[in-house]
């Protein structure tokens, strides 16, 4: 246990899957903050991680939009890892997220099954907030929600020229022939 944390009571059956269950959902707390120390570590659930990527200036500020995510996080437990790191501190995360940062904390889910990303986009004015956060689960959940940054824009009809655009931050594949060969 670290410091601060409470401690958990076990009341189910005295059995051992049961007991290991147990012990592998309980030894991640709700949230975690997340550094280049531990990211392994999450990666072995092979969850999908809902990164926060925290814009707060104030102590207080931080443990409010935390305890938020920690509530949420309570609903998706074993679905989703819940994450958060200050955005001061991100470095490549923010380039690995493929997500734009508009000077407000964000939320954005990774599944790592397709490599798709999910956005909650903020802006000052629009704060991350719960039902947004939930919003992006349950649609995660359902297959509702559509990723940021796969879909390009349709095929035209008629190409007279060369592509001098490529539309899309992240290219799944590749078509450089009419009758679909790579």
């Amino acid at each position: 246990m670290r410091r601060g944390e409470k401690t958990q009571f076990y009341d189910g059956p005295w059995k051992w899957r049961s007991l290991h269950r147990w012990v592998h959902d309980t030894q991640f707390n709700p949230v975690e903050r997340i550094t280049r120390g531990n990211f392994d570590t999450f990666c072995k659930r092979k969850l999908p991680f809902v990164y926060t990527l925290l814009d707060e200036k104030s102590e207080a500020d931080v443990d409010a939009l935390v305890s938020m995510i920690r509530d949420v996080a309570l609903n998706y437990s074993g679905q989703f890892s819940f994450v958060y790191t200050p955005i001061d501190e991100v470095g490549d995360l923010l380039d690995h997220l493929r997500c734009q940062y508009r000077g407000a904390s964000y939320a954005v889910l990774e599944d790592f099954e397709d490599d798709y990303r999910y956005c909650v986009e903020t802006n000052p004015m629009e704060k991350l907030t719960v039902s947004r956060l939930r919003k992006l689960c349950d649609g995660f959940l359902s297959r509702t929600a559509t990723p940021d940054h796969v879909v390009s824009e349709p095929i035209p009809i008629a190409n007279v020229g060369p592509v001098f655009k490529v539309v899309g931050k992240t290219l799944m594949s590749t078509r450089l022939h009419s009758n679909g060969c790579d």
